[in-house]
């Protein structure tokens, strides 16, 4: 849900609270929408950084598959397998 959205449910929480002739049912609808409202953002931000994992599995797994296409896995990690022969 955008963040203007979430803004407005915030808004309407608040004229709400101001038109309410019980107060203690003010701070629990206040409260209630503020809750949901904060629950709307995590899950938001979860699915951001869910998708930049996403993302960032896709890039290694597209380098790793260039790798081994054009046959250049060992040199992109660093390893000489003339030197480790060599040692032996």
């Amino acid at each position: 849900m955008p963040l203007l959205q979430l803004l407005d449910i915030e808004t309407n929480a608040n004229v709400f609270a101001e038109e309410e002739p019980f107060p203690g049912w003010v701070n629990i609808r206040h409260e209630q929408a503020l809750g949901l409202a904060l629950g709307l953002i995590n899950d938001a931000l979860f699915q951001a950084e869910n998708s930049l994992l996403q993302s960032e599995l896709a890039y290694l797994n597209a380098v790793s598959d260039l790798d081994e296409k054009m046959g250049t896995t060992l040199g992109t990690w660093g390893i000489d397998v003339d030197r480790l022969f060599s040692e032996r």
